[in-house]
């Protein structure tokens, strides 16, 4: 037995000397005079991971613990060589082993932390970096960066609050620590507390202006708040210290997309996919972007690209929908529509207790089908409820209080419960009114397009008519110049007061303002009746004493088209999808005449267009 020590000893010189060859040939003497030398297993094997023999190594080691049992030093060598073959379970296993006989390792600790965290488990990685800081109660600066990655990955598992407090004992009492300050930041993110997240990350770009992810973090905070000008230029100041970040690129791509500035965003999502090809959210919204600019076809690609990289990405399912849409291809674009449940910042589906309808037979059954989205939206698709009743359904309608005098003359006309309804009317199915299109297969010519189907009180009608008789002989020409501001889009459709003095002074025409809340200038208008308008019934006894409704994108053309009255819609060069593209007609109204920008941001062009037909019909009353 000393005889094979003494021959270990000699090997393990030879080994730490670089002379392997005579070293493993003294082990194997020593271990063939003795063959439980443990030591001499242990030694030997990590001869064998040195020389490239990764597998006999860890079958030496194996060894070696079932002759001596787990002692820290072969658990912890162990545990390294399953490491180096891609083992990080088994290696944990190993180190806490280890651990166990000596538990103050707090190196080892930290590195059983991390592999926990590389799998996944950050609850149990939270308390080995614990560990590792009460291992050490001497190494104050060790022990902050520990019970900081032990906050990082209490948040990781979900217990934001936990992680939340620890932070802040912390902060307590090392205020300067910018590690635990920006992973408090994250964690007010987690906890959708913006407001104090965008103080924790400003005092850390205060202390450290080049701390890159704390200016791409307040860039997502700025810009979820609306503020887009700050938001740029933390995105601008990230980029500028770590240009290689395609996370803070592609962020700036999104921004500079909803701010307008399309040749812009597309730059840098190009830029995001010339690095990354797979970023499934740069081919989204480079889709998006070529959608934005009619690109119908290039929006598709995209999105079919997003798809092959992460088929439940719904905004890629979305934007081909809407590509398929405008292009009229309806039977393809309905699929692609139903994804507006599911993209981000969309409403979620209504529960309702009752199935959703997919399309069955309804003959006796009752389906509540509810308002969903704006109330053009709803003007436009109500057409609808008269085809479920055709189908033999009982009509049941969950309907926006403001619009529910008008939609009473429907024909034939549904049950109505004011929205929203509560407790849910009974019935067997349920379903969003714009899903209907599609689940009753409407195409570009089954669309249902009656000349009219809503119709004004009387009693509106004479009130109006009375007020616009001063203005006879004149044609009345009522006109909406601009959308809800808070509409994201509505920097396109809307167009100013200015755009509209080509029309203002013609000869023939009163220009009547229909605008709510809005005032016009007084040298523009015949008479400002926005201040005046009602409820959408009353405001449909004065569409129809006008001759002609020229509007942009808004309710107002959808009121109007369901009345059956002229109106002349006034369309941004990428318009929405139901107006489709290069058409000047509408299949879904056919009272309606289209203008389009011939170029984005064109309405110069557009109001000449419009004067000149203006011209037109004041001589000889044809409106459409």
């Amino acid at each position: 037995m000393q005889g094979a020590a003494r021959k270990i000893e000699r090997a393990q010189r030879l080994h730490q000397a670089g002379r392997w060859r005579e070293a493993e040939g003294l082990y194997l003497e020593a271990l063939e005079q003795s063959p439980g030398e443990a030591e001499g297993l242990h030694l030997l094997g990590l001869l064998h991971a040195e020389t490239g023999r990764p597998d006999t190594a860890v079958q030496l080691l194996r060894a070696a613990i079932g002759l001596e049992g787990p002692a820290p030093h072969l658990c912890r060598n162990l545990g390294i060589l399953l490491e180096r073959q891609n083992q990080p379970e088994a290696a944990v296993a190993c180190y806490r082993q280890a651990l166990a006989g000596q538990p103050q390792e707090s190196g080892l600790w930290v590195r059983v932390a991390e592999l926990l965290g590389g799998l996944g488990r950050f609850g149990e990685a939270a308390e080995a970096w614990h560990s590792a800081a009460q291992s050490r109660p001497d190494a104050d600066r060790e022990r902050v960066a520990w019970l900081v990655a032990r906050a990082q990955n209490l948040a990781l598992a979900g217990e934001h609050e936990q992680a939340r407090m620890e932070l802040a004992s912390i902060l307590q009492k090392h205020p300067q620590e910018t590690a635990a300050r920006y992973t408090l930041g994250v964690v007010f993110m987690h906890l959708d507390r913006i407001g104090p997240a965008v103080e924790a990350f400003a005092q850390v770009v205060a202390d450290d202006p080049t701390h890159a992810d704390a200016q791409n973090n307040l860039g997502v905070l700025r810009q979820s708040l609306g503020e887009t000008a700050r938001a740029r230029q933390h995105y601008a100041a990230c980029l500028a210290v770590r240009p290689e970040s395609m996370g803070a690129r592609y962020n700036l791509g999104t921004l500079l997309q909803e701010m307008g500035e399309i040749a812009a965003a597309m730059a840098e999502l190009r830029e995001v996919l010339a690095k990354d090809p797979e970023h499934a959210g740069a081919w989204t919204n480079l889709g998006s972007c070529l959608l934005g600019q009619g690109d119908l076809e290039g929006a598709v690609r995209c999105a079919e690209r997003a798809l092959t990289l992460d088929p439940t990405e719904p905004s890629a399912v979305w934007n081909a929908g809407l590509a398929h849409l405008t292009a009229g291809r309806l039977t393809e674009g309905w699929r692609g529509y139903e994804a507006r449940f599911e993209i981000p910042g969309a409403f979620p589906r209504r529960p309702f207790a009752m199935p959703l309808w997919t399309g069955e037979p309804v003959v006796g059954r009752t389906i509540l089908v509810y308002a969903e989205q704006g109330l053009g939206d709803t003007l436009q698709f109500c057409r609808y409820l008269p085809v479920l009743s055709a189908r033999g359904a009982r009509v049941i309608f969950e309907c926006p209080p403001k619009l529910r005098p008008l939609l009473e003359t429907l024909d034939p006309r549904p049950e109505f419960v004011l929205a929203p309804a509560d407790p849910a009317p009974a019935a067997d199915y349920h379903v969003p009114l714009l899903s209907v299109p599609g689940l009753v297969g409407t195409t570009i010519g089954t669309i249902p397009c009656a000349p009219r189907y809503l119709a004004a009180p009387e009693t509106a009608r004479e009130r109006w008519r009375t007020r616009l008789a001063p203005l006879r002989p004149r044609r009345l020409v009522g006109f909406v110049s601009q959308g809800n501001p808070k509409y994201k889009n509505d920097r396109n459709r809307s167009t100013g007061f200015g755009a509209w003095e080509p029309v203002g002074s013609l000869p023939g025409v009163a220009l009547v303002h229909l605008q709510y809340g809005v005032a016009a200038p007084p040298a523009l208008v015949a008479l400002d009746l926005g201040p005046e308008v009602g409820d959408f019934a009353d405001t449909a006894g004065l569409v129809e004493e006008l001759d002609l409704v020229i509007t942009v994108d808004t309710s107002m053309v959808h009121l109007a088209g369901a009345l059956g009255k002229p109106a002349w819609l006034l369309l941004p060069y990428a318009a929405d999808w139901r107006w489709l593209q290069n058409r000047s007609d509408s299949p879904w109204y056919p009272s309606l005449r289209i203008f389009r920008q011939p170029r984005p941001g064109d309405w110069t062009a557009v109001m000449g267009e419009v004067a000149t037909a203006l011209v037109e019909v004041a001589r000889d009353g044809r409106f459409v």
